[in-house]
């Protein structure tokens, strides 16, 4: 049984939840299951953080967060097979993942350090003659993080680390589906020296989250998970700060005179990485007709090519999706789609919890498959003829993630840039791509504020000003 983490401390319970290999079902741990009373004594501890202006000194929480990640590198391949485990994710994909979480650290770590403020300008009037202002950022105070599963390290290390730089405790509730890795990361951070009430890691039930979250102690919220959920818990809080990094229903526009080769190799990715299952997945594609055909058939070559099946072998491209229940759901929206006219390009194979890459054509508004996030390994692939109307079309949806164009006209990558609603537009790239250290998050339904380490710190702190008055003479 793998105990869970309150205030730095290992814990366990009677009661436990078993985490599952999603390729084969299999039992891979069990985990002590929080209850209620956990939760709030791990926020209480939180608390008394706050209370005693108990702050960790920059150079510390820098310190902590660059061992923390060359522990992770030292650790790379444990960490890599319990994500595949927990998760499903290829293996190779998995090491991608542990990377990403060791530069997301670092940067945490380089972030911590530049955490400044600025001297003011206060002369523009002549009462404020030799006033002068200074700028600087406290931490919030108690961060409640809420992780998804489909990154169970990095997306954790998205959270944790910029919570640690800002000088926040955290308290976090990964996802009950992978726990492992989070809890793992905190045993590196306590070896790495941080203080334990800093960190508590309790894959509570969601409800019990959910209770916290309206809990006026919190001073902040970081929820990353679907929209309906996301919005339901801003509607929880009681005046406090909350992210939310939610559903996408990405769009990508593929343009004549695009490198036709090289967005078949991107669009691979963007459909079908982790099977799907990543916020800006590549779920509708619209390419200019002329290309149309060419492209369509190298796509569906490339995606039969593609090697479905265990994720810990080395070879396979598309692991399994996280359980049934969403495999029954994505089976749903494919079989509704077709009944509505849309045409299949590649088979509907389904094993277990292994969905083979699909591609659909003729789908239109209404389909859920275009409208809705599909999180699964689908995509629909349109022609189109006039480039406004494929702008609109993608913007035409109620998220606002990220968004994708291969041109090389500037005048058409500006009319993009300006004309689709979403937090980054990605040229000659497809929107599922995502380097850690920029700003990430969305517009419309698919969230508020920003994740990325400098922008997740700049949430996680509140600035104030000081106004000093040297021409007193009191």
């Amino acid at each position: 049984m793998r105990p869970f983490i309150l205030a730095g401390k290992h814990q366990k319970k009677r009661r436990t939840f078993p985490v599952v290999f999603p390729y084969d079902g299999s039992i891979v741990d069990r985990v002590a299951l929080p209850d209620e009373t956990d939760f709030g004594s791990a926020l209480d501890c939180a608390i008394e953080l706050v209370k005693k202006k108990i702050v960790l000194p920059v150079y510390k929480r820098a310190e902590i967060l660059r061992r923390t990640a060359q522990l992770l590198e030292k650790k790379s391949e444990s960490f890599a097979k319990t994500i595949v485990l927990e998760a499903g994710k290829t293996i190779r994909d998995a090491r991608v993942e542990v990377s990403r979480a060791v530069t997301t650290l670092t940067l945490c770590a380089e972030e911590a350090l530049r955490l400044g403020g600025e001297v003011l300008q206060m002369e523009t009037s002549q009462n404020a003659e030799g006033y002068y202002g200074i700028t600087r950022r406290f931490p919030v105070g108690v961060i409640l993080a809420i992780a998804p599963f489909n990154f169970p390290l990095n997306l954790v290390c998205h959270k944790v680390g910029p919570a640690i730089a800002a000088g926040c405790p955290v308290v976090l509730k990964p996802s009950r589906k992978t726990p492992l890795s989070s809890l793992l990361l905190a045993e590196s951070l306590l070896e790495a020296g941080l203080d334990g009430q800093f960190i508590s890691v309790l894959p509570v039930e969601s409800r019990v989250a959910e209770k916290f979250v309206s809990d006026e102690r919190v001073a902040l919220v970081s929820f990353t998970g679907s929209a309906d959920v996301g919005w339901r818990l801003r509607a929880l809080t009681k005046g406090q700060y909350i992210t939310l990094e939610l559903g996408g229903n990405a769009g990508c526009i593929i343009c004549e005179d695009a490198d036709i080769e090289y967005a078949v190799k991107r669009s691979l990715f963007g459909a079908f990485a982790n099977a799907g299952q990543i916020c800006v997945s590549l779920q509708r594609l619209l390419v200019e007709r002329s290309v149309f055909s060419g492209f369509v058939e190298r796509f569906i070559e490339e995606t039969k090519r593609l090697k479905v099946g265990d994720p810990r072998n080395e070879k396979t491209d598309v692991g399994p999706m996280i359980d049934r229940e969403s495999v029954e759901r994505i089976k749903n929206w494919i079989e509704e789609a077709v009944q509505k006219g849309a045409k299949l390009l590649t088979p509907l194979r389904i094993s277990g919890t292994l969905v083979h890459p699909l591609i659909l054509t003729k789908t239109t508004p209404g389909m859920r498959i275009w409208e809705e996030e599909a999180f699964a390994p689908v995509i629909c692939v349109e022609p189109f003829d006039d480039f406004s109307e494929a702008v609109r079309r993608i913007d035409e949806t109620r998220y606002g993630l990220q968004a994708g164009i291969f041109t090389n006209d500037f005048r058409r990558i500006e009319y993009a840039f300006k004309n689709i609603r979403v937090g980054a537009l990605l040229v000659n790239e497809v929107p599922t791509y995502r380097q850690d250290a920029t700003p990430y998050g969305g517009t419309k339904m698919s969230g508020i504020g920003r994740e990325g380490p400098r922008y997740a710190i700049r949430e996680m702190t509140e600035e104030r000003l000081m106004v000093l008055n040297p021409n007193s003479e009191g």
